[in-house]
């Protein structure tokens, strides 16, 4: 709490008493002052500070001769307060290094394009967006590849079992099977299906009465189908038109993400660089407030302004250093978000280290802008609106396949059989022919 003492105006005749007076019962209450205000810390932290409106009250009592020594006592006490000041706007923890011991890292406008292009995590991320739609358009033709199967062995089996009666050629009939093959199988996207399989086996017993020991079957099969009303036509290849749409869809969001984050970029980086500047301009303020400051102070030893006139000077120095703190805080911000958008981790060991320098100047002049041209380029080319036409052909794809999904069945199907045996044949009259 502040406590403000008034003196009052003397004669210029009794101003050396006066003010002598003055000033010890002004040096005399201000500890007094002090010790009764709550200060609101404890009391290990120290003496609190002497409040500004008591120096500036002594300050004015002791007059000219004491008016420079005050003036430091001023100062230091704002300098005090510029410290509190900055420990609170840094409420948190310390950088690795301090900003005037970083090292300048000079970044052109181009530079911190194609790094974001390299290294941005949302870049790097979206670049598996048409990755996974390619595989959509592999998955979407599986239905029309070609299935070829093979079954060697398919089955072996052996066993015997007791007969009942004597026409089953042994007491006891031991048989031994073997079989395999394979099946060709594939979808057309016209409707058409075909299938082609290939089967053989071989048996042997002990078995009289069989023609051929050991005997070979063999089989061909095949059939066509094709579709008349449901599932005929390009219908068929609906998923695969689909897949591909979704790819060209993934493209332009692709698209769309690196415009995006080299907008975020370009911005933030013009944003950088007009701190900088805004950090220039404080830094030359704060200069020319302190001259201002100087000179009121030479003014006041030579007797040509009055004491007050340099707390008016004072306040403005302590508000250009609070600005400075401020913009100094705002470019590193600035230097935060263009970090972050170039992923500086992934280029440099320790980012905290540099201090981002940006060397490409603002052009001054100013292009013609043909609106009418540039709405046009814009719906013609905006990645939003390119997905949205492709999303309106997906959806004529899809009530396309729902119309023919309503047709009746009907297809005409041709198929055809081979089969043959043969082996070792046994003739019965002794005699065997290979």
């Amino acid at each position: 709490m502040l406590h403000r003492m008034h003196l009052p105006l003397l004669p210029r005749k009794a101003a050396p008493l006066a003010l002598a007076v003055s000033l010890a019962v002004a040096i005399a209450a201000i500890p007094a002052v002090t010790a009764a205000a709550p200060s609101g810390r404890p009391a290990e932290e120290g003496p609190s500070l002497l409040p500004s409106s008591a120096l500036i009250n002594a300050a004015l009592a002791l007059g000219r001769q004491r008016e420079r020594a005050q003036s430091a006592d001023l100062r230091a006490a704002l300098s005090r307060d510029s410290e509190i000041i900055k420990d609170l706007v840094y409420n948190a923890d310390p950088p690795q290094t301090a900003p005037g011991q970083r090292q300048p890292y000079e970044l052109s406008l181009l530079d911190a394009v194609e790094l974001a292009l390299r290294n941005n995590l949302s870049v790097q991320v979206a670049r598996f967006g048409p990755q996974n739609s390619f595989q959509g358009i592999n998955s979407a033709r599986s239905p029309f590849e070609t299935n070829l199967s093979f079954s060697i062995p398919q089955s072996f089996s052996r066993g015997s079992s007791p007969t009942t009666n004597q026409t089953d050629g042994g007491d006891v009939i031991t048989s031994q099977n073997f079989s395999g093959g394979f099946s060709w199988q594939e979808n057309l996207e016209w409707g058409t299906n075909y299938r082609l399989a290939w089967n053989s086996s071989r048996r042997s017993d002990n078995n009289e009465f069989s023609t051929f020991n050991p005997s070979f079957s063999a089989g061909l099969n095949g059939s066509v189908t094709q579709q008349l009303l449901r599932g005929f036509g390009e219908v068929n290849r609906t998923g695969i038109r689909v897949a591909m749409n979704s790819y060209d869809q993934s493209i332009e969001g692709f698209r769309g993400s690196v415009q995006g984050v080299i907008a975020q970029v370009v911005q933030a980086y013009w944003n950088m660089r007009g701190q900088a500047e805004s950090l220039r301009v404080q830094e030359d303020s704060l200069q020319l407030a302190e001259q201002q400051l100087a000179r009121n102070n030479i003014q006041v030893e030579i007797g040509t302004l009055a004491p007050i006139e340099t707390v008016q000077a004072q306040t403005s120095v302590a508000s250009n250093q609070l600005s400075l703190i401020q913009s100094r805080n705002q470019l590193e911000n600035a230097q935060d978000a263009l970090k972050e958008l170039i992923n500086f981790d992934a280029i440099v060991d320790d980012p905290f280290a540099y201090d981002l320098v940006a060397t490409t100047e603002p052009e001054q002049t100013v292009a013609p802008t043909d609106v009418e041209e540039a709405v046009r380029v814009a719906l013609e080319n905006d990645p939003s609106l390119v997905q949205q036409r492709i999303g309106l052909r997906t959806a004529g794809l899809s009530l396309k396949q729902a119309r023919n999904q309503l047709l009746p069945s009907l297809s005409v199907t041709g198929s055809f059989n081979l089969s043959g045996r043969g082996g070792t044949r046994i003739i019965r009259s002794g005699g065997i022919i290979g």
